[in-house]
């Protein structure tokens, strides 16, 4: 798996705001196909116009997702803010309208493996020295960072599609069926 395009993309959200302190790396995958865990249930909801995670739960014993309200709140703002077009064009119902697609909202996503790759700037390292009681980046880290609104950090995803081989490292199931490949937990990035 190439990560470049990822690094770029982390990089480049950075350069514009320097609140973006993390990208998390997902792989599109049906929730049945054989490369999943089965104790993988991760469901996330993005903002699909910048990519930034709004909701992260992989706990198999949650049976329901619920969204607070705010998690739209940016959403809607952004939509409201857009205008309506040159003409003013009326919706069914004489609604002021949009005169195209609107652009950016949130989609809720089953179809993804956490791959366990983070691309994170030097203020994750600083919240695990300031808070030595985290254990886990996901348990601890990434529930206290995105239910923060004091700090304003703000993690974001990278999804891969398409061909590719991608599985989260901690999966106990990876070779258990023949011919699912070998998984190398060595990562090489070269910068030239």
């Amino acid at each position: 798996m190439d990560l470049r395009t990822a690094l770029a993309a982390h990089k480049a959200r950075r350069d514009k705001d320097k609140n973006c302190i993390m990208s998390m790396v997902f792989k599109e995958a049906a929730p049945s196909h054989r490369t999943r865990s089965r104790e993988d249930d991760t469901v996330v909801a993005l903002d699909t116009l910048t990519h930034q995670l709004l909701y992260f739960d992989s706990d198999p014993k949650t049976r329901n997702v619920v969204l607070d309200a705010s998690v739209f709140q940016d959403q809607m703002a952004r939509i409201a803010s857009t205008p309506s077009g040159p003409s003013g064009h009326q919706q069914a119902g004489g609604e002021q309208g949009l005169t195209g697609p609107i652009s950016g909202g949130v989609s809720v996503r089953y179809d993804l493996i956490d791959c366990n790759i983070d691309i994170c700037g030097p203020e994750v390292l600083f919240q695990f020295t300031d808070n030595f009681d985290y254990q886990d980046l996901r348990n601890d880290f990434l529930k206290t960072t995105m239910s923060s609104e004091i700090l304003g950090h703000k993690i974001h995803t990278h999804i891969i599609t398409g061909e590719g081989f991608a599985i989260g490292m901690g999966w106990e199931g990876a070779g258990e069926e023949e011919g699912t490949g070998i998984l190398f937990s060595e990562a090489r990035i070269d910068e030239g």
